[in-house]
């Protein structure tokens, strides 16, 4: 038997897991919560009224099954009934047969004692006759005379009357005889009937011991469906008590459905013009990202022609500064001499340099760029913070960036006014002023 608590939570789950799911189908469909709650709330009422039809059909099923196990017993019960008129029937026809079979048993006995006395009296006129009937003497000279007429026809007559006793006894023992057989033949006949009738007498016998089975098991059966049906009956009475409710409730929410109609169709136009957007702007984002990927493919090419540009320019810069420096050497005066041809603003940049920064600004002037990623590494920077830095002190005594860093392509390159500036000739002078503050 269930506890009360059982339907609670039964309950409770149900009612749970109807709000979950239409909590996730109101999000799926509408992307609002507000929606979303309201098809929970709806889907709710919905889920216990299908649990209570549910129910109600199981109720309706157990109740089917014991309209039909009611109907099985009655049918037994019929023919436990009948069979029990049956078995009273062949008993009552067993005791006539055996009643039968003891009259004809007296029947033949009486018979047997006929043909007995029938055969004594046969007897007893073949003894008379022989008695009657005069001896045969041979003839002889000493022969008794022939007897009267009178008495010899008397006696040919009393022995004619013997003789048709004797036929007749006869033909009376023949009758009996073959009443006899026919009795012996309607007793063998009687004795397999009764054969039959014993082995039907089994047969029902067995038959109604398993019926008895039978019946036990169904009122056993039945009992229990009994036990249930009263144990259900509560719950059946709380169920049609919730039915009405939920009746209720669904006329209600239908109602508010009804209102809230207008509002779904709206919202579900909405939906439909937001997903139309959607897609109109998925298309443009593809179609976007299409171009981009056609951008990037020649973002790409010319990078690749740019960074061959410029190793060719870097290789001819590093000819035309050969060059230069040759011809500075060739031309320029000696060192004191050249100290002060850079401007004051250049020289107090100078000063505000460390060594590393000195090694690393003769790196960029030599174009190394290997050397410049390995003095920021000694360093403890990145290439992006050594220039960072470079570019403040630059700030601070020149009054613009010096140096422009790419971190992406890791492209390193010098302000154009300052380029020129620091070409040629002066870019040596900047050098050995350089590699002066690093004697210092």
């Amino acid at each position: 038997m269930r506890s009360p608590q059982t339907p609670f939570l039964q309950h409770f789950v149900l009612g749970f897991l109807a709000f979950g799911v239409g909590l996730t189908l109101g999000l799926l469909l509408h992307r609002d919560m507000t929606a979303a709650v309201m098809t929970g709330v709806i889907t709710v009422p919905v889920g216990y009224g299908a649990a209570l039809v549910t129910e109600l059909r199981h109720l309706q099923r157990d109740r089917q099954q014991r309209n039909s196990l009611r109907h099985q017993i009655h049918g037994l019960q019929s023919q436990r009934q009948s069979l029990h008129q049956a078995v009273n029937a062949a008993l009552q026809t067993q005791g006539e047969v055996e009643n039968n079979l003891q009259s004809l048993e007296l029947e033949r006995d009486r018979l047997l004692d006929r043909i007995a006395e029938l055969h004594q009296y046969r007897n007893e006129l073949i003894h008379e006759l022989q008695q009657i009937q005069p001896p045969t003497y041979p003839q002889s000279l000493n022969a008794p005379p022939p007897p009267n007429p009178e008495t010899q026809q008397q006696q040919e007559q009393y022995l004619q009357r013997l003789n048709q006793a004797i036929e007749v006894a006869q033909t009376d023992i023949l009758d009996q005889q073959e009443a006899l057989d026919a009795l012996q033949q309607e007793q063998v006949e009687l004795h397999r009937i009764k054969a039959a009738l014993q082995q039907e007498t089994t047969q029902l016998r067995h038959s109604l011991s398993r019926l008895k089975t039978q019946r036990d098991d169904l009122d056993g059966a039945v009992t229990v469906l009994q036990a249930t049906a009263g144990e259900l009956e509560p719950q059946v009475a709380k169920l049609q008590a919730t039915k009405a409710e939920v009746e209720e409730r669904i006329t209600a929410l239908q109602q508010e459905q009804d209102q809230l109609l207008p509002t779904l169709t709206a919202l579900h136009n909405q939906q439909q013009e937001l997903l139309a957007q959607i897609q109109h702007q998925e298309t443009t984002i593809t179609a976007r990202q299409e171009a981009y990927q056609a951008l990037e493919a020649d973002y790409q090419q010319l990078q690749g022609a740019v960074q061959q540009e410029q190793s060719r320019l870097i290789a001819l810069q590093t000819q035309v500064t050969t060059l230069e420096q040759e011809l500075a050497a060739l031309q320029q005066p000696e060192l004191p001499d050249r100290l002060y041809v850079l401007a004051s603003e250049w020289h107090q940049f100078l000063q505000t340099l460390t060594r590393s920064d000195r090694q690393a600004m003769g790196a960029i002037l030599a174009q190394d760029e290997g050397a410049v990623k390995t003095i920021s590494a000694a360093a403890g920077l990145t290439v992006a913070a050594l220039i960072e830095s470079l570019n403040e002190k630059a700030v601070m005594t020149l009054g613009d960036l010096l140096l422009e860093f790419d971190d992406k392509t890791g492209l390193l390159t010098m302000n154009e006014d300052y380029a020129i500036i620091l070409s040629g000739s002066v870019a040596i002078l900047f050098t050995e002023l350089l590699a002066l503050g690093d004697q210092d």
